[in-house]
Protein backbone atom coordinates (compact mmCIF):
# COMPACT_ATOMS: atom_id res chain seq x y z
CA UNK A 1 0.00 0.00 0.00
CA UNK A 2 1.08 3.54 -0.58
CA UNK A 3 1.23 5.89 2.40
CA UNK A 4 -2.05 7.50 1.33
CA UNK A 5 -3.79 4.10 1.02
CA UNK A 6 -2.36 3.12 4.41
CA UNK A 7 -3.72 6.27 6.07
CA UNK A 8 -7.10 5.64 4.43
CA UNK A 9 -7.09 2.15 5.93
CA UNK A 10 -5.99 3.37 9.39
CA UNK A 11 -8.73 6.05 9.47
CA UNK A 12 -11.45 3.68 8.21
CA UNK A 13 -11.54 5.71 4.97
CA UNK A 14 -12.89 8.84 6.68
CA UNK A 15 -10.35 10.96 4.79
CA UNK A 16 -10.34 8.96 1.56
CA UNK A 17 -8.95 11.17 -1.19
CA UNK A 18 -8.49 14.02 1.30
CA UNK A 19 -5.02 13.46 2.75
CA UNK A 20 -4.53 17.22 3.18
CA UNK A 21 -7.63 17.38 5.42
CA UNK A 22 -6.28 14.56 7.57
CA UNK A 23 -2.95 16.36 7.98
CA UNK A 24 -4.70 19.62 8.93
CA UNK A 25 -7.15 18.00 11.36
CA UNK A 26 -4.89 15.56 13.16
CA UNK A 27 -1.87 16.80 15.10
CA UNK A 28 -0.06 13.82 16.61
CA UNK A 29 -1.11 10.78 14.58
CA UNK A 30 0.46 11.75 11.23
CA UNK A 31 4.04 11.71 12.56
CA UNK A 32 3.53 8.50 14.56
CA UNK A 33 1.91 6.81 11.59
CA UNK A 34 4.63 8.01 9.22
CA UNK A 35 7.24 6.46 11.52
CA UNK A 36 5.27 3.21 11.63
CA UNK A 37 4.90 3.19 7.84
CA UNK A 38 8.62 3.90 7.34
CA UNK A 39 9.53 1.08 9.73
CA UNK A 40 7.13 -1.57 8.42
CA UNK A 41 6.18 -0.47 4.92
CA UNK A 42 2.97 -1.21 3.13
CA UNK A 43 2.92 -5.00 3.10
CA UNK A 44 -0.71 -6.05 3.66
CA UNK A 45 0.09 -8.89 6.11
CA UNK A 46 2.18 -6.51 8.20
CA UNK A 47 -0.49 -3.80 8.16
CA UNK A 48 -3.15 -6.23 9.36
CA UNK A 49 -1.02 -7.43 12.29
CA UNK A 50 -2.05 -5.78 15.56
CA UNK A 51 1.03 -6.23 17.75
CA UNK A 52 4.51 -4.90 17.07
CA UNK A 53 5.97 -8.34 17.80
CA UNK A 54 3.71 -9.86 15.15
CA UNK A 55 4.74 -7.19 12.62
CA UNK A 56 8.40 -7.92 13.35
CA UNK A 57 7.83 -11.66 12.95
CA UNK A 58 6.14 -11.16 9.58
CA UNK A 59 8.90 -8.81 8.39
CA UNK A 60 11.50 -11.40 9.43
CA UNK A 61 9.55 -14.04 7.51
CA UNK A 62 9.48 -11.83 4.40
CA UNK A 63 13.23 -11.19 4.71
CA UNK A 64 14.03 -14.90 5.16
CA UNK A 65 11.82 -15.80 2.21
CA UNK A 66 13.65 -13.27 0.03
CA UNK A 67 17.05 -14.57 1.15
CA UNK A 68 16.27 -18.27 0.91
CA UNK A 69 13.95 -18.43 -2.11
CA UNK A 70 14.77 -15.47 -4.33
CA UNK A 71 18.48 -15.22 -3.69
CA UNK A 72 19.43 -18.73 -2.68
CA UNK A 73 17.29 -20.79 -4.99
CA UNK A 74 16.71 -18.58 -8.04
CA UNK A 75 20.13 -16.93 -8.25
CA UNK A 76 22.12 -19.83 -6.84
CA UNK A 77 23.95 -17.83 -4.18
CA UNK A 78 26.11 -20.29 -2.27
CA UNK A 79 26.70 -18.31 0.92
CA UNK A 80 23.15 -17.28 1.78
CA UNK A 81 24.02 -16.41 5.38
CA UNK A 82 26.79 -14.06 4.23
CA UNK A 83 24.39 -12.43 1.77
CA UNK A 84 21.86 -11.88 4.57
CA UNK A 85 24.56 -10.46 6.81
CA UNK A 86 25.64 -8.09 4.01
CA UNK A 87 22.06 -6.83 3.65
CA UNK A 88 21.76 -6.28 7.40
CA UNK A 89 25.07 -4.39 7.56
CA UNK A 90 24.05 -2.19 4.62
CA UNK A 91 20.68 -1.53 6.27
CA UNK A 92 22.43 -0.37 9.43
CA UNK A 93 24.44 2.19 7.50
CA UNK A 94 21.89 3.47 4.97
CA UNK A 95 23.22 6.46 3.09
CA UNK A 96 26.78 5.70 4.12
CA UNK A 97 29.69 5.05 1.81
CA UNK A 98 30.14 1.43 0.77
CA UNK A 99 33.66 0.28 1.53
CA UNK A 100 33.88 -3.02 -0.36
CA UNK A 101 37.06 -4.18 1.42
CA UNK A 102 35.61 -3.50 4.88
CA UNK A 103 32.25 -5.06 4.02
CA UNK A 104 33.98 -8.12 2.55
CA UNK A 105 35.99 -8.49 5.75
CA UNK A 106 32.89 -8.18 7.93
CA UNK A 107 30.97 -10.81 5.96
CA UNK A 108 33.89 -13.15 5.27
CA UNK A 109 33.44 -12.82 1.51
CA UNK A 110 36.04 -12.02 -1.13
CA UNK A 111 35.77 -8.59 -2.75
CA UNK A 112 34.68 -10.01 -6.16
CA UNK A 113 32.00 -12.17 -4.51
CA UNK A 114 30.79 -9.23 -2.45
CA UNK A 115 30.52 -7.07 -5.58
CA UNK A 116 28.47 -9.82 -7.22
CA UNK A 117 26.19 -10.01 -4.16
CA UNK A 118 25.76 -6.22 -4.23
CA UNK A 119 24.78 -6.53 -7.89
CA UNK A 120 22.20 -9.21 -6.98
CA UNK A 121 20.77 -7.00 -4.23
CA UNK A 122 20.47 -4.09 -6.65
CA UNK A 123 18.90 -6.17 -9.42
CA UNK A 124 16.30 -7.60 -7.01
CA UNK A 125 15.40 -4.02 -5.95
CA UNK A 126 16.56 -4.29 -2.34
CA UNK A 127 19.20 -1.58 -2.65
CA UNK A 128 20.03 1.26 -4.97
CA UNK A 129 23.67 2.19 -5.34
CA UNK A 130 24.34 5.84 -6.13
CA UNK A 131 27.73 6.87 -7.41
CA UNK A 132 28.97 10.29 -6.32
CA UNK A 133 29.02 13.03 -8.92
CA UNK A 134 32.28 14.73 -9.79
CA UNK A 135 33.16 16.81 -12.81
CA UNK A 136 36.38 14.82 -12.96
CA UNK A 137 35.27 11.42 -14.37
CA UNK A 138 38.31 9.59 -13.00
CA UNK A 139 37.47 10.75 -9.48
CA UNK A 140 33.86 9.72 -9.94
CA UNK A 141 34.89 6.19 -10.88
CA UNK A 142 37.25 5.75 -7.94
CA UNK A 143 35.05 7.21 -5.19
CA UNK A 144 32.91 4.90 -3.05
CA UNK A 145 29.18 4.69 -3.85
CA UNK A 146 26.34 5.24 -1.37
CA UNK A 147 23.63 2.63 -0.83
CA UNK A 148 19.93 3.24 -0.15
CA UNK A 149 17.08 0.81 0.44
Amino acid sequence: MTLEEWIDFKTDYRYSGRLADFLKTEKERPMAWLKEYLNFGGYPRVILAKQRSEKLRIMDEIFRSYIEKDIGYLLGVERIEAFGQMIKILASQVGGLVNVAQLASMTGLSAPTLKQYLWYAEKTFIIKTIKPYFTNRQKEITKAPVTYF
